[in-house]
């Protein structure tokens, strides 16, 4: 009977099966979308993390979906005379699933200095990073059901070595979408903005002591204005937008916000957002060179916040 026969029971358990899959890969993904995340979401940088560790995850993914198609092979192969019976021929996959629960298991043992954050961006990724491992499943699974079921049970083992391409793949498919949601909420932000005349905005920027001065200054105009300054994340334009756009209103004096960049032009962006009255450059140094290529480009985005007060 045909794979995609509608009275084919074996299309409907392959539809769970690939929809199994592609929770299970999402999870196993974990480590690539926190790396696309610290990279701001930057295929380059993305890429230099990959060629930096040596392609270490990557290699220990491949490694997993080998083992596991050896596995699901061998157990196939064990099981050759029982394969016309279909629970046998699938007995094999319990240690593809197993493999995956302890990799994923041992990945949440290691501790992570900025965790993967399941923002809203992140949540997209996810999704369409998971419509690609169902696809992938499905395809690969329905093609492999007209060769020999020693082969049927086993290739869905080798979708892992995917995943350093999928996370990617997915942010590159989104890309589109997320610049309309970023200059959506930029423009809203502004407006909201204007709204505030005599809001006195302030940006700090620099290379170090941006957050301690934030705080410093914050304390210190505390004691006579009402003020609002960003948490200690929140430096970048959406992080910005956020705050604008949940706690400012008119019980403010006074909007403090740390800047924070990582290639020229970020700075400048912010201030054109915020539209800053005042602002503090602590220091500069050379931070984010892998991004930045040299010191005299970090002093120029630096001084973007100056000659955005000219």
């Amino acid at each position: 009977m045909p794979i995609f026969d509608f009275n084919n029971p074996d299309l409907y358990f392959l539809i769970a099966l690939s929809l199994f899959n592609a929770v299970a890969l999402c999870f196993l993904s974990n480590k690539f979308l926190q790396v696309i995340q610290l990279s701001n979401y930057s295929i380059k940088l993305y890429g230099k993390w990959v060629k930096d560790t040596k392609a270490r995850w990557v290699s220990r993914v491949t490694l997993l979906a080998f083992l596991s198609f050896m596995s699901v092979f061998a157990t196939s192969v064990l099981f050759s005379q029982f394969l016309k019976n279909k629970i046998f021929g699938y007995m094999g996959l319990f240690f593809y699933f197993a493999f995956i629960l302890i990799f994923v298991i041992e990945l949440h043992k290691i501790p992570q200095k900025k965790p993967l954050k399941l923002t809203k961006k992140m949540f997209r990724i996810y999704m369409t990073s998971f419509v690609l491992y169902l696809a992938i499943t499905f395809v690969i699974m329905a093609v492999s059901f007209s060769y020999t079921s020693l082969v049927r049970y086993s290739v869905m083992a080798l979708v892992p070595i995917l995943i350093p391409v999928i996370v990617p793949l997915a942010t590159i498919i989104n890309y589109p979408f997320e610049r309309l949601i970023y200059n959506y909420y930029k423009a809203k932000c502004k407006k909201k903005l204007k709204q505030y005349p005599k809001l006195i905005k302030i940006g700090i920027t620099g290379s170090y002591g941006k957050t301690s001065t934030k705080n410093y200054l914050t304390q210190f105009l505390q004691s006579k204005y009402r003020v609002l300054s960003t948490p200690s994340s929140y430096n970048t334009p959406m992080g910005v937008c956020k705050v604008v756009l949940s706690k400012l209103d008119e019980n403010y004096d006074i909007f403090v916000v740390e800047m924070g960049a990582n290639k020229v032009g970020d700075i400048k962006e912010l201030c054109n957002m915020v539209n800053i009255d005042a602002g503090i450059i602590t220091a500069i140094g050379p931070q984010h060179l892998e991004t930045f290529k040299t010191l005299e480009n970090i002093i120029s985005t630096k001084s973007e916040l100056y000659q955005s007060l000219n």
